[in-house]
């Protein structure tokens, strides 16, 4: 309800009428609404400036919870590129062939990564079905086929990164992924460049 009445009072208007104060009018009569009968709310002398800042915060709030939204894999895969960048030192004409092939691998590996967990999911829907061993030989079944696809595609993207960029970048590309794998595990500290 109040938030209903927030964003019916706040979104459609620009930033400086919500600055200037117009905005609040609605806001004004709400707070205001509800006098006692002496006619004076509990908060009736509320200023302008006060007013304004209320708004401000309400607006920093919900800007801030829909960048909190906006996802942490799009902030983890801007760090991600950004550290891959740095460490393999791409020119901008290697940086144009290689971003292309390795977006296409991530791809190609949320594909596979999708199809198994959407197995995995039919396998434990079924679960009450299948006695402990099957389960297990299933569950156990699934996971070397993750990894030996997992390895199949790296395979045949090395060939295409080695089309695109020397030898020497294509392993300081793999050093660098694994060090940021351990350290989102916490098995390491930040990645290192020079090695």
């Amino acid at each position: 309800m109040a938030v209903d009445w927030v964003y019916s009072g706040l979104l459609g208007r620009n930033v400086g009428d919500i600055l200037d104060g117009k905005s609040f009018a609605p806001l004004r009569k709400h707070v205001l609404r509800g006098a006692g009968r002496s006619g004076r709310s509990f908060c009736g002398n509320i200023s302008d400036r006060v007013m304004r800042g209320i708004g401000v915060m309400l607006i920093l709030w919900w800007w801030g919870i829909s960048w909190g939204q906006e996802s942490r894999a799009e902030r983890l895969k801007s760090l991600r590129i950004a550290l891959i960048t740095e460490a393999l030192e791409l020119t901008p004409e290697e940086a144009q062939a290689f971003w292309p092939v390795y977006n296409a691998r991530d791809a190609a590996l949320q594909r596979h990564r999708e199809e198994i967990h959407q197995h995995y999911l039919r396998l434990r829907g079924a679960r009450s079905s299948l006695s402990a061993q099957a389960y297990a030989d299933s569950v156990s079944a699934l996971y070397f086929r993750l990894w030996e696809g997992e390895a199949s595609i790296r395979k045949a993207y090395h060939e295409r990164l080695l089309k695109v960029l020397p030898a020497e970048k294509v392993a300081k590309l793999y050093l660098t992924e694994f060090r940021m794998l351990r350290r989102v595990l916490g098995e390491g500290g930040p990645p290192r460049h020079d090695r």
